[in-house]
Order: structure tokens, then sequence, then C-alpha cells
């Protein structure tokens, strides 16, 4: 019965080390996918200087929030190419992307040079980590009608 007791304790010490690996913590057990029939893009800003100005994000040509830094904008967004920008002060960044139903992508938002700013994707483990260490930042995005394309609303 001790032989019985003592592998049962085990299995269940390895178990709650899993559950406990830098993975989990790190990324949590259930990261917010994307709602049914869209897709998710989360845009993210890594750690900037107090005094550096927040990044302006815009799908097509409705503006839908800024990035200020270590902040995140999730956007749910329809099944097709979604035309995303990042604002300079002077410049700005434009990247379409194509996203399938189901789809989850992650996009990190940085300065380059002092007058733009631009739009990169990166993995699902850095992305995950910076919106997992960041903070929502408020959006006011509304996906387009599926009949609709996307930026003409």
């Amino acid at each position: 019965m001790k032989k019985l007791l003592s592998a049962a304790v085990l299995a269940m010490s390895v178990a709650a080390c899993q559950q406990g690996s830098p993975y989990q913590q790190a990324y949590g057990t259930n990261f917010p996918g994307p709602k049914d029939g869209m897709a998710a893009v989360y845009l993210v800003r890594g750690p900037a200087a107090p005094e550096a100005p927040p990044i302006p994000i815009s799908v097509g040509r409705q503006a839908v929030g800024s990035l200020a830094g270590s902040s995140w904008i999730r956007l749910d967004v329809t099944p097709d190419p979604v035309d995303l920008r990042a604002f300079g002060t002077q410049n700005s960044t434009e990247v379409i992307i194509t996203m399938s139903a189901g789809d989850t992508r992650f996009m990190i938002v940085e300065p380059e040079g002092a007058t733009n700013a631009k739009l990169l994707t990166v993995s699902w483990d850095e992305g995950r980590k910076l919106v997992r260490a960041g903070q929502q930042a408020p959006s006011s995005y509304v996906p387009a009608p599926p009949d609709l394309p996307m930026g003409t609303n």
C-alpha cells in the first residue's frame, strides 16, 4: 500500500511541476484565440522610454488606437486581407496581411528612426510573451461587415 501511495504522490508531483513550467508561467493555459468565423491580430509594443510618443495604428482608413510602451491591442478581423498602418511623426508604414478564419497573428509595432514606425510579424512565442507582459490599450476598432472589403466602413 505504501508503494502505491508513493507512486501516486510522485505522479502528482511530476504533473504539478509540468503545470508550473516556465512555458505555462509565460503563456498561460488558455490564451484567447479568435472568435468563431473571425481571425485575431495582436498588435504589440515592447517596453519603451516613458517620454516615447505612442504609435497610432489604423486598419485601412479607420483609426483603432495607439500603443505606448508595453501595450497591445487585439483586433478581431474578418478572414480577408487586412491593411494595417503604423504612424510615426511624419511617415507611416503599411502592411497588408491575409487572414483566414481561425488564424491568430502577432505583429510588433516599433519606432523606425525619428519619424516613422514599422510593423513586423513575430512568432507566437514572442507575441504571447509580449502580450502577457503588457497592458491592453483601448481600441475603437469595429470590423467591416463580411460583405464589405476591409477599410471601407
